[in-house]
């Protein structure tokens, strides 16, 4: 009698199991990314400051500028892809700035020392096409649709979105290069 129950207690843990996963996978699906359409379709309005510089950014800033593209980065200190990924995405954006594309790195739930400490030990020199801010109150992230970091947003010189890349990138290809000069 007693290896009925275990196997109907065991039956039932396995059930409540299945059942609750089907329950959290259907309640999470909206963090999942369309595969065709962009639900983001132009730069959201949003507000920042340069860590560095202690420079204003806003959407209407940037819009006032006209810049032929612009590149919304989010990361993190505290993020092990983003750390890896940041020196090339650096290198990167520099070789993009005689384009004249401008370049937001986007840090969400940071702080300023950890920023400043991690750009002076990885000795990684900001180009001047690049702003690096915080968002301390992680607004800026359900602005864009944005659930994890890193993601990287490129928007054309009408500041619509033109592509999205979500997690890290290994952007010393040469295919990244070629892809974001056809869209300037």
């Amino acid at each position: 009698m007693k290896p009925l129950i275990n196997l109907c207690i065991l039956v039932t843990i396995i059930s409540l199991t299945l059942l609750y996963s089907f329950y959290q996978k259907q309640h999470l699906s909206y963090l999942e990314t369309p595969t065709k359409e962009y639900i983001l379709e132009r730069l959201p309005s949003f507000n920042a400051v340069d860590v560095f510089k202690n420079e204003k950014i806003s959407t209407e800033l940037l819009q006032s500028k006209k810049y032929p593209g612009l590149v919304v980065h989010f990361w993190g200190t505290w993020c092990a892809p983003c750390e890896a990924e940041l020196p090339t995405f650096i290198a990167f954006a520099a070789k993009l700035k005689h384009k004249g594309v401008k370049f937001i790195l986007l840090a969400v739930n940071d702080k300023v020392a950890k920023i400043k400490k991690f750009f002076t030990k990885h000795k990684i020199t900001i180009p001047n096409n690049v702003m690096i801010a915080l968002d301390n109150s992680t607004k800026s992230m359900p602005i864009f649709g944005t659930a994890k970091v890193p993601e990287t947003y490129l928007f054309d010189s009408n500041l619509n979105l033109v592509k999205k890349y979500t997690g890290p990138q290994e952007w010393i290809k040469p295919s990244y290069m070629n892809e974001f000069v056809s869209h300037l």
